[in-house]
This record gives structure tokens, sequence and C-alpha cells, in this order.
């Protein structure tokens, strides 16, 4: 009995994935966009303190513009 409901949960399981992970183009963006952030990683007592000397470090932020915006940002 638990193998069958073991095949069955893994069934429904990927079945939802599947249809979960599959984009109609309308949901695709129309235009993504990379852009770097300069930060520091520093230690509770440098950010509290106000110390800078912190360890450079770069991240990156994902804009994604959906279809049929017009306006430039």
């Amino acid at each position: 009995m638990a193998r069958i409901f073991l095949t069955v949960w893994l069934f429904l399981g990927l079945a939802w994935n599947q249809a979960v992970a599959d984009p109609t183009l309308k949901d695709l963006a129309a235009r993504t966009e990379l852009h770097p952030i300069e930060t520091l990683t520093v230690s509770v007592r440098q950010f509290l303190t106000g110390d800078k000397t912190g360890k450079p470090f770069t991240i990156a932020g994902h804009l994604r513009f959906p279809q049929g915006v017009t306006t430039i940002f």
C-alpha cells in the first residue's frame, strides 16, 4: 500500500512540476537586463560602527521587463 501511495505521489508531483515549468509565450519577459551592484562584506561590529573597510563584493540584479511596455526607464 505504501509503495502504491509513493508511486502515485511521485507521478502527481512530476506532472505538476511539468505543468508549472512550461511558461507560455505571454509569460516570458520581453527584455531582461543584468546590472552589477557593488557592495561591502562587513562584520556586525564594522556595520554598527560605520567602518567602511570591508571586503568589496559585486552582486547582480536581474531586471525583467514585461511584454507590451513601451516606456524607457
